[in-house]
Order: C-alpha cells, then sequence, then structure tokens
C-alpha cells in the first residue's frame, strides 16, 4: 500500500485538491467582492434617499413657514420657488436613474424608500404650489387695499374743497359731500 505508484497518486490527487480550493476560493473571493459592491450600492442609494428626504423635510417647513403678506415678497417667492424647483427636479432624476439601475431587483425597502421620496416631493410641490396661491392673494388684497386708500383719499380732498366753498347753503354741502362719494 506504501508504493511509489500509490504515493504518486495521492500527490496528484493532493495537488488537484489545492487547485480546486484555490479556485474555488478566488471564486468565493470575487463573488463576495461583487456583493460588497452591490451592497455599498445599496448603502450609497440609502445614504442619498435620507439626504434627499431631510431637504426635502427641511424645505416644506420653510415654505410653510415663509411670510407672504409682507410688503413685497416677490423676490423670496421667486427664490423659495426656485429652490423648491431644483430640490424636486433632483429627486425626480435621482429616483429616474435608480429604477432604471436596479430595474425589477432593487431590494423592497430601498424601492419602497425611494416612493416615499417620490411622494415627499410631490408634497413638497403641492405646498409650494399652495404657498404662491397664498402670496398671489396677499398681492391682491394688497393691490386692492392701496386702491381703496386712493378712493377714500381723493374723496376727502374733494369733501375737503368741498367743505372749503362758502358759496354754498350750509344745507347744501351735506348733498354734496354725499354726491362726492
Amino acid at each position: 500500500p506504501h508504493s511509489k505508484e500509490h504515493a504518486g497518486e495521492v500527490e496528484t490527487n493532493v495537488k488537484d485538491l489545492v487547485e480546486s480550493y484555490e479556485k474555488l476560493r478566488q471564486t468565493i473571493a470575487a463573488r463576495l467582492a461583487e456583493i460588497d459592491k452591490v451592497v455599498s450600492e445599496f448603502d450609497r442609494v440609502s445614504e442619498r434617499i435620507d439626504e434627499l428626504r431631510q431637504l426635502i423635510e427641511v424645505s416644506i417647513a420653510k415654505v410653510k413657514t415663509f411670510y407672504v403678506f409682507g410688503e413685497d415678497e416677490t423676490e423670496g417667492v421667486r427664490a423659495l420657488a426656485k429652490e423648491v424647483s431644483d430640490l424636486v427636479e433632483r429627486t425626480k432624476n435621482f429616483t429616474e436613474e435608480s429604477r432604471k439601475r436596479y430595474g425589477g431587483s432593487a431590494p423592497a425597502d430601498v424601492a419602497q424608500d425611494l416612493s416615499a421620496l417620490e411622494l415627499s416631493s410631490e408634497a413638497l410641490t403641492a405646498a409650494m404650489e399652495e404657498k404662491e396661491r397664498e402670496w398671489k392673494r396677499a398681492r391682491t388684497a394688497r393691490s386692492e387695499y392701496a386702491t381703496d386708500v386712493e378712493d377714500v383719499q381723493a374723496w376727502i380732498r374733494s369733501a375737503e374743497l368741498t367743505a372749503r366753498d362758502r358759496t354754498l347753503p350750509p344745507e347744501s354741502y351735506r348733498e354734496r359731500l354725499v354726491a362726492t362719494r
């Protein structure tokens, strides 16, 4: 049983096993590297989702607390609308790229987070649209107020002129003041 032939066979078998072991180790290492790469990509996507979600939450708070009833908030509203629009566009691009990259193979939690991010983005858009409507209503109210003030001031000036006119009898003043309205 301890012959040279038997030793040669054992040596060949050991070499084959060592080679098979090395190939298996390399295959496993390559697969682990691929898995690490995929997991890192999922982590990166999750981090980006969290980052965009936080930016959206901050923007929603900014939009909701933005005061539109000031004297002239046009530039502020436009700047806020641009900021919101840019964030919504970045979010849309990110979610579209992510969905294309993964197709249907994204993990359920990442797909769910992408959907939630899209909903948050839509909520931000809706909040900004409502704030713009509120701003337009405020601008209209200010304009109507200014027009009404001008009308009252014009009536007061007219009434003062009527009151200064001493050529009419006193009972006619009241009638003329009422007529100047």
